[in-house]
């Protein structure tokens, strides 16, 4: 019975035992669970700062590389607005060289015509002078053959004018005499009808007068 009893508070001893066994290495288990947890956590903290690190240095090196990029595309541009003002000033310089080259040649080129023309002038002088005369002459006998013209065309248009006045002035003449004969006429023509009935006025007169020496003659 002893025996027993003690076999049987052994395995409750035995069952506590292997409960608190399994009780401690369950908390065990469970911390170590929490601190893979915690281990993953962090890691996955780390790769996510290292993931956000490298995608921000990959953006920054993009944005360094623009940066970059443009700038050099701006010194390419400021290099070729260079050369072409450059170059723009050599056309320029060149042109201007040539002008100068060109004038130059120009004036060399007038003085040597005008050395050969003074050297020729001085065996055309003669003839020019001549020339000059006679065209001085020619001209100064057209400015009298047309003064000339000018003035008989005066003399022709005043004879014409006189003429014109005088037949006028003739007609004018011949009308009024025409118109004095006419009135002349015409008196005389009043002065005879006149006469005439002055005659028949006496006559009549006369015989009035007999007419009364008759009748007081009779009475």
């Amino acid at each position: 019975e002893e025996k027993e009893r003690r076999v049987k508070e052994g395995k409750k001893k035995g069952k506590k035992k292997g409960k608190k066994k399994r009780k401690k290495k369950r908390k065990k288990s469970e911390e170590k669970k929490e601190e893979w947890k915690k281990e993953k956590k962090k890691k996955e903290k780390v790769k996510k700062e290292k993931k956000r690190k490298k995608k921000r240095k990959k953006k920054e090196r993009r944005v360094k590389n623009e940066k970059k990029s443009r700038r050099r595309k701006e010194e390419w541009k400021k290099e070729r607005r260079r050369e072409r003002r450059k170059e723009e000033w050599k056309k320029e310089r060149r042109v201007k060289k040539e002008k100068k080259s060109r004038r130059r040649k120009e004036e060399w080129k007038k003085e040597r015509r005008k050395e050969r023309r003074e050297k020729e002038g001085k065996k055309k002088e003669g003839k020019k002078k001549k020339k000059e005369e006679g065209k001085k002459k020619r001209k100064k006998k057209e400015r009298r053959v047309k003064k000339e013209k000018k003035k008989r065309k005066k003399k022709e248009r005043r004879v014409k004018k006189e003429k014109k006045s005088r037949r006028r002035k003739e007609e004018w003449k011949k009308e009024r005499r025409k118109k004095k004969k006419k009135k002349k006429k015409k008196k005389k023509k009043k002065k005879k009808k006149k006469k005439k009935k002055k005659k028949k006025k006496k006559k009549k007169k006369k015989k009035k007068k007999k007419k009364k020496k008759k009748k007081k003659k009779k009475k």
